[in-house]
C-alpha cells in the first residue's frame, strides 16, 4: 500500500524552512561584518593600546578551551594587547563566520529550487557537492584555526600547562560525506526524471 504524500504540507515545510534559512543567513552576514570590523579595527590600533598585564591575575584556572585546547595555571604571566586579541579573534571569527554564510547561501537557493518543484537540477546537484566539499574542508581548516588562534593569543603567556592537540572534527567530515552521497542522489533522481520526460 502506497502511504499518501501531502504536496501542499511539504511545500509549506520548505517554504517556511527557505524564509528561516534566508533570516538566518542574513543575521550571519551581519555577524560575518562585525568580525571583519573587529579585524579591522585591530589592525589600526597601535601595538602598546590597552596592554593587559596577565601577573595581576592571581586566580586557579583549568579549563577546556576548545575539545584540542587545555588551559591550566596557578598565576599568569606576560602581556596581552588588544589589538592582538582584536586582530585575530577577528580574522578567524571571519574565516569561521564565512563559512556558515557559504552552507546558508547554498541552503537557500537548494530550498528554492525545491520549492519551485525542480529538486534535482543540476544547479542543485552542484550546490550540495560543493557544500560537501566546504565541510569535508573545514572539518579541517576550523581546529587549525582554533589552535592557531589560541596560540597567537597566548605565546606570550608564561605558564606551566598549556597543552594543544590538533585533530579534525569527524562530526563536520561525516556531514561532508553524506552531503557528497546525497549529491549523488540528486544526480540519480535528474537522471531518472530527465529518461521519464523524454519517455513521456
Amino acid at each position: 500500500m502506497t502511504t499518501p504524500f501531502n504536496e501542499q504540507k511539504f511545500l509549506s515545510l520548505i517554504s517556511f524552512t527557505h524564509v528561516l534559512t534566508k533570516i538566518f543567513k542574513i543575521l550571519f552576514i551581519i555577524a560575518f561584518s562585525s568580525t571583519v570590523l573587529l579585524f579591522l579595527i585591530g589592525i589600526f590600533l597601535p601595538s602598546d593600546f590597552m596592554v593587559f598585564d596577565l601577573a595581576e591575575v592571581s586566580v586557579q584556572f583549568s579549563a577546556y578551551i576548545t575539545d584540542n585546547i587545555r588551559l591550566s595555571a596557578n598565576d599568569f604571566e606576560g602581556f596581552v594587547s588588544l589589538k592582538t586579541i582584536l586582530v585575530f579573534a577577528g580574522l578567524f571569527g571571519a574565516i569561521g563566520l564565512a563559512f556558515v554564510v557559504y552552507v546558508t547561501h547554498q541552503l537557500e537557493h537548494v530550498l528554492k529550487d525545491i520549492k519551485a518543484t525542480i529538486p534535482f537540477s543540476d544547479d542543485n546537484v552542484k550546490r550540495i557537492t560543493l557544500t560537501s566539499y566546504a565541510f569535508i574542508i573545514a572539518s579541517v581548516l576550523l581546529p587549525l584555526l582554533n589552535v592557531l588562534f589560541f596560540h597567537q593569543i597566548t605565546r606570550n603567556i608564561t605558564q606551566p600547562e598549556f597543552q594543544m592537540d590538533f585533530s579534525f572534527n569527524a562530526g563536520y567530515l561525516f556531514a561532508g560525506l553524506i552531503l557528497y552521497l546525497l549529491a549523488k542522489v540528486f544526480a540519480y533522481g535528474g537522471f531518472l526524471q530527465h529518461s521519464y520526460d523524454e519517455t513521456v
